[in-house]
């Protein structure tokens, strides 16, 4: 007995509360490469579906935003990851 199953992701995840959303990328950076991480944002196009407001962009944009930076130090200055340092020790002390 043959059974096929058409499931459309874009659905399932839209469909997640931003809670959800937060624990299935929690489990991905746990079980991921890296790489394998930036291709799936790179080509989700999540970012594009961003609303703006005030020039401020919603959690689950801000989190891939954040996620795109991941393995590009190479590309910063010194200005941008001495930003980035004391960022992160501003918010999580």
């Amino acid at each position: 007995m043959n059974l096929d199953i058409d499931v459309d992701v874009d659905d399932i995840v839209w469909a997640m509360s931003s809670f959800e959303k937060k624990e299935m990328l929690s489990t991905l950076l746990d079980t991921m490469d890296i790489k394998d991480i930036q291709l799936c944002i790179n080509n989700s196009g999540l970012s594009k579906n961003g609303t703006m407001s005030n020039n401020i962009i919603d959690n689950d944009d801000f989190d891939i935003v954040l996620m795109n930076l991941v393995g590009k130090k190479y590309k910063m200055t010194t200005e941008d990851e001495t930003f980035i340092v004391n960022l992160s020790k501003k918010i999580n002390p």
